[in-house]
């Protein structure tokens, strides 16, 4: 048999409140049996927290291997239990301004719950303490068990609020009227950033990024938050990621005026200048509102936006001519067209080479075809140049592929170093 119990703990003794119980069959090794048997509460029961126990054979009638493992208890919660089921609402706001909360308190418990008040509160971090500041209640009504109340509360600020990130904590069941299953789910939060929110919402750069030259960039600098922001400096660095910290390189900078809360922008441009010693590769120019942090913001995360610059020559190949298709061992003659489409000079001359593959992708299995020096080319300039190359023998028929490789021995200091090899199919076929 087994024989149920209401307990106030976890562990079977004699206090306990028997339920009822069921008998259970003869059991192979291994075997189980399910049932359901219906209980009655007692009608006096306190509201709280209680535990159904179940005991198998309680009659002690089977001799166990395990005496000690026949219990298992499983919580019951007595009574209404209140909590904020949603919150949301303003997610900005300004110092005295208005914030509007919608909250949605929810009766989740079994029983009942009388008439309550729901209680905001702000604070600067998402636990309700006596140092947070009440900004309002609402009355909410006896709620059945399930039943919700819903309402929007419009809140006011305190002025003079500092600008940063802000919690606004509801508390059902503020006056802890209402006896409760558990008091301690009572809260939930939304967040609400105060004061102004300086971001750059755009950035472009003009002019060669060649070492030693002028850039002009220009950028829109706006206040995303909705309190008033002062004057301010959106500051440019020359940086290798988009992120910004103390090592990249100031170039410049430029004034903003006063901006209005809600979307105040201002655009503008400054001059810099690359500094000549700026080896090639692949940059980033950042804008960085409010660079020298002069202006406390809501977010002090969201100033920072990049656009990419590559400095120094980029050697790509724009173009191959070559037959539609090759004989196996034929001799034909390949064509490419070498491209500087850098910023900067490739001061020294390269050698592009041409190689025949199986597939897109070169490595060393495939066959070098020939190959043909490239002189310096400056900024946008082209060399093309033929190579006479013989087609491995043996081949089967079928589609291969003749990839180019500019610069195959490093000799030119790019920008990009990722993209000079090119391939094209070509088409082989039977003798």
């Amino acid at each position: 048999m087994t024989q149920f119990y209401l307990s106030a703990n976890t562990a079977l003794d004699g206090g306990d409140t028997p339920l009822g119980s069921r008998n259970v069959p003869g059991l192979a090794a291994g075997a189980t049996s399910v049932g359901s048997t219906t209980v009655t509460l007692p009608a006096d029961m306190a509201t709280g927290t209680l535990y159904l126990l179940s005991q198998a054979d309680s009659t002690n009638t089977n001799a166990e291997t395990v005496e000690t493992n026949n219990v298992v208890a499983t919580a019951v919660k007595i009574g209404p239990d209140l909590v904020i089921s949603a919150v949301n609402g303003s997610a900005v706001a300004a110092a005295g301004g208005i914030v509007s909360v919608t909250d949605t308190t929810k009766n989740q418990g079994g029983g009942t719950a009388s008439a309550s008040a729901t209680r905001y509160f702000l604070s600067t971090n998402i636990t309700l303490d006596a140092g947070d500041t009440a900004l309002g209640s609402r009355a909410v009504p006896p709620l059945a068990p399930g039943a919700t109340s819903s309402q929007t509360s419009t809140l006011t600020l305190p002025p003079g609020l500092a600008a940063g990130t802000y919690y606004i904590v509801v508390e059902a069941d503020a006056d802890a009227v209402v006896p409760e299953s558990a008091e301690t789910n009572n809260v939930s939060y939304m967040t609400v950033r105060v004061g102004p929110d300086l971001v750059v919402s755009a950035l472009s750069v003009v002019g060669p990024p060649t070492p030693g030259s002028s850039i002009t960039v220009t950028d829109t600098t706006k206040n995303q938050g909705i309190g008033d922001a002062p004057a301010s400096t959106t500051s440019y660095y020359l940086s290798t990621t988009v992120t910004f910290d103390a090592s990249d390189l100031l170039l410049g900078s430029r004034s903003v005026g006063a901006l209005a809360g809600n979307g105040g922008s201002q655009s503008g441009s400054a001059t810099v200048t690359i500094p000549a010693d700026t080896a090639p590769g692949s940059y980033f120019v950042l804008a960085v509102a409010d660079g020298p942090s002069t202006v406390p913001e809501t977010s002090e995360t969201s100033n920072v936006i990049a656009v990419s610059l590559r400095v120094g020559a980029d050697l790509v190949v724009s173009s191959l001519s070559k037959p539609a298709s090759v004989t196996s061992g034929s001799a034909v003659t390949l064509t490419d067209t070498t491209k500087n489409q850098g910023s900067s000079a490739a001061l020294n001359t390269s050698t592009t080479y041409l190689y025949f593959s199986s597939n897109t992708a070169l490595d060393v299995g495939d066959t070098l075809l020939g190959s043909r020096v490239v002189p310096a080319l400056g900024a946008g300039a082209s060399s093309s140049g033929p190579v006479t190359a013989a087609i491995p023998a043996g081949l089967t028929p079928g589609t291969y592929y003749i990839i180019v490789k500019v610069d195959g021995d490093n000799t030119v200091a790019e920008s990009l170093e990722t993209n000079n090899t090119l391939a094209i199919a070509v088409t082989v076929k039977g003798n």
